[in-house]
């Protein structure tokens, strides 16, 4: 089924459809409210929030961009305006939410991988709340520049800027961590 045919289906009263969407957007929703919030109840509350509002003008997305950048879009400024703050954000554990799931590797293995992600970890609460999110958006989510740009309502060209001194800031703080 495509966007469009679930979106048509919600509109005409189909809740099974809604919470289809639901379903496929809200790890992604709910782990961009939680960077940004800090807090799980605070997060739980504004993804429910986020959907509720992508519920309500559900009729006027236009296609002109995917459903999931649309609702991104939603969730990203939804927890902007809600939180109206600039402090640093506790991170969020990647290997929770992006965990390799091969049982293969051996100990050696696992154990460079957990302090990789570790130092991925720390690194990423070092950088500005902003930059985190377009690193996020970016490798985890697999957003293309025009997706980031559209859900930040930032240019193209600042995203790119954003993302490359975000990369070198993350390489410098991994690199002096392990001298």
């Amino acid at each position: 089924m495509t966007e469009q045919e679930l979106i048509s289906q919600v509109l005409n009263g189909n809740t099974h459809a809604f919470e289809r969407i639901v379903n496929q957007h809200k790890t992604m929703v709910y782990s961009l409210a939680l960077r940004i919030s800090q807090q799980t109840e605070d997060a739980e509350e504004l993804a429910q929030d986020v959907f509720m509002r992508v519920f309500e003008n559900l009729a006027s997305f236009k296609g002109e961009s995917k459903l999931k950048t649309w609702i991104y879009k939603i969730a990203f400024n939804w927890c902007m305006n809600k939180t109206k703050t600039k402090r640093h954000y506790e991170s969020v554990s990647y290997e929770t939410q992006y965990q390799l799931s091969d049982f293969t590797l051996n100990a050696y293995e696992q154990l460079a991988q957990a302090e990789m992600q570790e130092a991925l970890r720390e690194a990423m609460h070092k950088l500005d709340q902003v930059d985190s999110i377009i690193v996020t958006l970016f490798y985890l989510e697999e957003m293309s520049i025009d997706e980031i740009s559209e859900v930040l309502s930032f240019s193209k060209s600042n995203i790119k800027v954003k993302l490359f001194r975000a990369r070198k800031k993350l390489k410098e703080i991994i690199e002096t961590k392990q001298l």
